[in-house]
């Protein structure tokens, strides 16, 4: 699930970035293109987290379970605070001189979203190698 999650992730904001930009005169073509990648965007959402969470009791000791959750969540803030920042840097960078918030060009922001989809393809598949060689059984369901 995370690696579906995440190229389906990778998917939209490319789709964001790229598509629907050509979609511009095209007021229903643009609408449907964007509502359905919102919806699939939101799906990714969904998916990575649901292969994440109930892991973590596979991964770390009991012992120390909460001190994992708890530094899963403080990531996560961080991000959501350097994020928008990051992006507000980046769109002050690709649009010198634009001081209309709805002229800004997002392609880049958008990119840099999709290279963080990326990122998460790519722990997820090592993560599928290091499930594979030690047998963690991240992929089977934690009641049978």
């Amino acid at each position: 699930m995370l690696v579906l999650g995440s190229l389906l992730l990778i998917a939209c904001h490319l789709t964001f970035a790229f598509v629907l930009p050509m979609f511009k005169d095209s007021t229903v073509g643009g609408v449907i293109i964007a509502y359905v990648t919102i919806l699939v965007l939101g799906s990714s959402f969904s998916l990575v987290p649901a292969s994440l969470w109930p892991s973590v009791p596979k991964l770390v000791d009991a012992k120390v379970i909460g001190s994992a959750y708890a530094l899963i969540f403080w990531i996560q803030n961080i991000g959501l605070w350097l994020f928008p920042l990051l992006i507000g840097k980046v769109l002050d960078k690709t649009n010198p001189g634009v001081t209309d918030p709805t002229q800004f060009d997002y392609t880049w922001p958008l990119v840099m979203l999709a290279c963080l989809g990326v990122a998460a393809l790519i722990l997820g598949l090592v993560l599928k190698v290091v499930d594979r060689k030690r047998g963690l059984c991240l992929e089977e369901p934690n009641i049978k």
